[in-house]
């Protein structure tokens, strides 16, 4: 939602988005912390939420209010090549984005669309991402929804969006079955692939809110928002776990 009036200017920390490319739901461009002169590369919504939240976590800042939640104990991955690129804006817009409180499982904060001076809030990550892709696809924001149906088109709009992310690394998401609350997925990432289902239960702090069944394992876990069910879910395919594996018990 819009805001009157705001300024970054005092703030210490923030972190620009200068997007270069964005195709199918795929960003491409830099990511600078505060007044730091050169910034990352990032590609797709998954690298920008993992790039956000090693931020906070060199930071400090925002505190998280509650713990991560951990589906599979999580392989050191080899650190991926990073690009260091001078400060500039984006080809296709440049995006100022303070995080303020990382409560309800999720990020809150505000955005500044800098090329036209449009400012807004934001209540959780999912909030965040599809304000940025309206700008980037000159729509409105998706109006609010009641519909069972209704909600299962846009939480497979939102998976896609961060799940598939072709340009970069091959990333594939396949939507298999979706029901009136539930849908089933496989997803491939960087070789390995997985299968999983998920069981919306609430829509509530402007994220999604429901159960993440891991087939491999024969395993279920709670996810508290929209931004949770993304990492739990890039941790069951970037793990790298046979199926002779002793069965885990369920998590709730």
């Amino acid at each position: 939602m819009p805001i009157s009036k705001s300024s970054f200017s005092n703030q210490k920390h923030y972190v620009t988005l200068s997007v270069e490319q964005y195709l199918n739901g795929v960003i491409k461009g830099i990511l600078i912390n505060g007044d730091e002169p050169e910034g990352r590369e990032c590609v797709g919504f998954l690298d920008f939420i993992r790039q956000m939240e090693q931020i906070f976590e060199e930071q400090g800042v925002p505190v998280a209010a509650v713990n991560k939640r951990v589906l599979a104990v999580e392989n050191p991955a080899e650190a991926a090549a990073e690009r260091s690129l001078g400060r500039r804006n984006g080809r296709l817009a440049t995006f100022v984005i303070q995080v303020q409180y990382r409560q309800n499982a999720s990020w809150q904060g505000r955005i500044v669309h800098k090329e036209t001076k449009e400012k807004y809030v934001f209540r959780s990550f999912r909030q965040l991402m599809n304000q940025i892709c309206s700008v980037l696809e000159h729509k409105p924001p998706a109006a609010a929804v009641t519909s069972e149906s209704a909600y299962m088109e846009l939480l497979v709009q939102d998976l896609t969006r961060c799940l598939a992310d072709q340009s970069h690394s091959g990333n594939y998401l396949e939507i298999q079955n979706v029901y009136q609350s539930s849908l089933f997925c496989r997803y491939r990432y960087n070789g390995n692939s997985t299968l999983f289902g998920i069981r919306l239960k609430f829509h509530a702090n402007a994220s999604w809110q429901g159960m993440l069944y891991w087939k491999k394992k024969h395993r279920e876990i709670t996810f508290r928002s929209f931004l949770e069910l993304i990492l739990l879910i890039s941790q069951m395919a970037g793990n790298d776990i046979t199926d002779e594996d002793p069965a885990a018990p369920v998590l709730v």
